[in-house]
This record gives C-alpha cells, sequence and structure tokens, in this order.
C-alpha cells in the first residue's frame, strides 16, 4: 500500500492479544517488520489499550512482552492448524499467568483451556 506506516500499531484485531500479535507486521515475509521496538512503544501500545503500567516499562518489560507476544503466536498458530497445544508453549503461558493475583489455570490436552475458578 501506498503511504502506509509499517511501524503503526493495529488495534482492529478483535481482542486485545490478537492486537499483541500484531505488533510484530509482515511476521511471514522475508523482513518481518517489530512495531514493539523499544520500551516507550510498549508503554505506548499498552496506553492505548487502556493497559497504563504504574512505572514506565524498561528494556526486561519489553523482552517479557516479546516473550509472551511469541508464546500466544505459538499457541494460536497450533490452534489454527488444528494441533494440539505444545507443551513448553502452555508451560511459558502457565508460568507468566501464576506470577499474576487470581491466576488464570490453565489445562492442556488436545486444546487449551482454562480450569473453572475454585470459587
Amino acid at each position: 500500500m501506498a503511504g502506509e506506516d509499517k511501524l503503526a500499531f493495529r488495534f482492529d484485531c478483535g481482542a486485545t492479544w490478537l492486537n499483541l500479535l500484531a505488533t510484530t507486521g509482515r511476521r511471514f515475509s522475508a523482513n518481518p517488520v517489530e512495531r514493539m521496538a523499544t520500551p516507550d512503544r510498549l508503554s505506548e501500545w499498552l496506553e492505548h489499550c487502556e493497559l497504563s503500567p504504574v512505572r514506565r516499562p524498561d528494556q526486561g518489560d519489553l523482552d517479557r512482552a516479546r516473550e509472551l507476544r511469541e508464546t500466544l503466536r505459538t499457541l494460536a498458530l497450533a490452534t489454527v492448524d488444528r494441533r494440539p497445544p505444545p507443551a513448553d508453549a502452555v508451560a511459558d503461558l502457565a508460568a507468566f499467568l501464576a506470577e499474576h493475583d487470581d491466576p488464570v489455570r490453565l489445562t492442556a490436552d488436545d486444546r487449551l483451556r482454562r480450569e473453572p475458578p475454585a470459587t
């Protein structure tokens, strides 16, 4: 497209986690585009998603966000290909979720599922 800003974030994917996947553009081309290249860009993305952090993200936060993005991508592609979710991606996502208060718990067999809450 003429005039396309390849670094512009996309927020039209239907869910925040899908918008996170779109922070890499042209992912399957020879020249993917990293739209979330700096902690400031992560901060911009989070603020647009109404997920403003209590402090400015640093390089560690950016690395963590990218890791989460790629874990979610792996799980999404397995779903699209009708394959069971890869155990390592499930473990990575479960570890990420376990770091938070009242974490979402997952089970995985032929697909990824959320465990019902205890109460």
